[in-house]
Parts: C-alpha cells; sequence; structure tokens
C-alpha cells in the first residue's frame, strides 16, 4: 500500500512540474563545400549567415574590425575564395572586411523566390548593413565581373551611401542589373579596372569610367592581368588598390 501511494506521489510531482524550456536551435555555421578551401579553420568558425532584406540566407566571413569597411563582391561562377589571400592581407593592415557568397553560390542558399535568383544588389546591401552593424563608419565596394557591376548599382542608389566603389572588369549589364545606367547616377567616388588582356570586358570598363557622373573617379587599364580577381595576381595593383582603399576610408 505504501509503494502505491509513493508511486502516485509521483506521478503526480511529475504531472505538475512545469514543462522544460524549449530553446530555438542554433544555426549551424555554413559548411563551405571544396571549392571554398582558402578559409582557415579558424576563419570557417567565424563564419555565419545573414540574410538578404528577401530573406534568402547567404554565408559570410568577416576579417578585421574597425571603422574602415570594405565589402568584397566575388565575380560569376566563383564564391568568396576569389578575394582571398588578398582579404586577409587586408585585414591585418586594419581594414574591416567582409567576403560572402551571392545567392545561388558557394554555401549560400537559393531564393525561395525563383524571381529573386539573380538579386545580387540585395546580397550586396545587406553585407554593407553587417559592417556598418558591427562598427564600419565608411564602407567601400568592390566587386569583380559579376560583382562589379552588382557594386556599382548598388553604389548608385544606397542611402546612406557607401564611401567609393571599385569596379574589377565589370560589364555594363548583368541580368537585370544595368552598370550602364547606375554609372550616371553615380555621386560617390569610383575606381573602375580592367586588363588588355581581357577583351570582352576592357570596353565596357572604358565606357563605364567615360559615363561615370562622379567628378572623383579613375581608370586603370592594365596591359595584361586576365579577368577579375586574377588582377590581384600583380603585386602593383594589389598595391594601387589598397592605396585607393586607404585613401576613401
Amino acid at each position: 500500500m505504501k509503494r502505491m501511494l509513493v508511486g502516485l506521489l509521483l506521478l503526480a510531482a511529475v504531472a505538475a512540474a512545469p514543462a522544460p524550456a524549449t530553446h530555438p536551435s542554433v544555426a549551424r555555421p555554413p559548411q563551405f563545400n571544396a571549392s571554398e578551401r582558402c578559409l582557415t579553420r579558424a576563419e570557417r568558425r567565424k563564419a555565419f549567415w545573414f540574410r538578404a532584406s528577401d530573406r534568402t540566407r547567404l554565408a559570410g566571413v568577416v576579417l578585421g574590425e574597425g571603422p574602415r569597411g570594405l565589402v568584397l563582391a566575388h565575380q560569376g561562377g566563383g564564391n568568396l575564395c576569389n578575394w582571398f589571400p588578398y582579404a586577409r592581407s587586408l585585414a591585418r593592415s586594419g581594414f574591416h572586411v567582409i567576403a560572402f557568397d551571392f545567392r545561388a553560390y558557394g554555401a549560400s542558399d537559393i531564393p525561395s523566390a525563383g524571381a529573386n535568383v539573380n538579386r545580387f544588389d540585395l546580397d550586396v546591401v545587406a553585407a554593407v548593413k553587417i559592417l556598418r552593424k558591427r562598427g564600419a563608419k565608411r564602407v567601400v565596394l568592390a566587386g569583380a565581373s559579376l560583382g562589379a557591376t552588382t557594386v556599382v548599382v548598388v553604389a548608385a542608389q544606397l542611402q546612406p551611401p557607401v564611401n567609393a566603389v571599385v569596379s574589377l572588369s565589370g560589364s555594363l549589364q548583368v541580368y537585370n542589373l544595368d552598370a550602364g545606367a547606375a554609372v550616371r547616377r553615380l555621386q560617390v567616388a569610383a575606381l573602375f579596372v580592367a586588363a588588355e588582356d581581357d577583351p570582352g570586358f576592357v570596353g565596357a570598363t572604358r565606357s563605364l569610367y567615360a559615363d561615370t557622373a562622379a567628378s572623383d573617379k579613375q581608370l586603370v587599364v592594365l596591359p595584361q592581368g586576365g579577368h577579375g580577381t586574377s588582377l590581384l595576381r600583380l603585386p602593383a595593383f594589389r598595391s594601387t588598390l589598397t592605396g585607393f582603399f586607404r585613401a576613401h576610408t
């Protein structure tokens, strides 16, 4: 009888006890694929998810800290590794850098709304917000090829404005991103870069420079160097680019 009474009391206590607290699941860091081996183990641990305004989940890495912000946008067919190891060097030089995978590239998600699959401009805007939230006071956008066209479009319309924009091997238009029209409204400092051995893009780069409304604009045409972030293999050009970043942050 006593055992039965104890059992009943235990059942009553369990029933009366509050339910255990439930916690929202913590999102694991992005799982970068084999083409993103540029990241060290420490950098992979610092990788994080962030969202564009249409809720598309993006994978990014922030290096460095402080008020001098740089957003690095990769080229088509690539991922954030296009900017490494240069991104790491920039962070060591005192810049606050974010590199990320565009939507539908690398570890980032494909948008749930199919109409937004090419809205790469939303990704750049989201990256700017991340840097500003983390303390960047001045921000320069830099992009290569697809990323170049995208950052020019964003720089022409973002409010509050960024401080400067860099286009490496940019084109006049990619999907609905019209850099040719955007530069006519561009009011921030701009650097346009291409190489003579990249004939499909050097002409577009010259056109973008010529049509840019900003008074502070520069054109660099290298005799060779290839396309997009391939130009970063040239030490003299890396020095020029870093100098531009310093001057405008």
